[in-house]
């Protein structure tokens, strides 16, 4: 049970460093202004891809955890 604890920690740790290390990665190659623009009838969303990273780091911790 331990080893499996310790083993799921270790998943979980790389897949947030990876993460972080593509977000930072997108950050430096690529201006602010590139992104994700989401439009609804209302409103405009602007999503820069330094975000989309750090979500995208989010699910994979998720997916890991699952």
């Amino acid at each position: 049970m331990m080893a499996q604890s310790v083993q799921l920690a270790f998943r979980i740790a790389f897949t947030w460093a990876l993460g972080f290390l593509i977000a930072v990665a997108v950050r430096a190659l690529l201006p602010d202004h590139l992104g994700f623009t989401l439009t609804s009838s209302k409103t405009t969303l602007f999503i820069p891809f330094s975000r989309v990273g750090f979500w995208i780091c989010m699910l994979a911790a998720l997916t890991v955890t699952g």
